[in-house]
């Protein structure tokens, strides 16, 4: 069920590598017959993190992402920060430290700007 990694997500992937977080990549959850595929799990910060392409502005994508925010707040009580892939390769490694520990503790779904 796992798939590869995109370009992006290797990237993020060394930048997490980088700062020393650690992580999980391609978390699989199923919760009540409902599987989900998310990008990454930091386990420390209970914080999942999804790099979304272009295919991510599509209507059916856009309605699964919703499902999988639903999903990794309401029922396994995790953040998640969405970063496009432009975002990913643009930002530095502080910048990226700051961006995953600012993400902690919200209850909502965090789109960085």
């Amino acid at each position: 069920m796992k798939r590869r990694p995109t370009g992006a997500e290797s990237v993020f992937a060394q930048k997490l590598d980088n700062i020393g977080v650690e992580y999980e990549d391609q978390w699989i959850v199923d919760y009540k017959g409902i599987a989900a595929i998310y990008d990454f799990y930091i386990p420390k910060l209970r914080l999942l993190v999804e790099v979304d392409g272009g295919y991510h502005n599509t209507d059916e994508q856009r309605q699964t992402d919703r499902i999988k925010t639903f999903i990794a707040e309401k029922k396994l009580k995790r953040d998640i920060l969405r970063l496009t892939n432009e975002q990913v390769i643009g930002i530095t490694d502080e910048e990226l430290r700051q961006l995953i520990y600012d993400a902690k503790g919200r209850r909502h779904q965090v789109r960085a700007s």
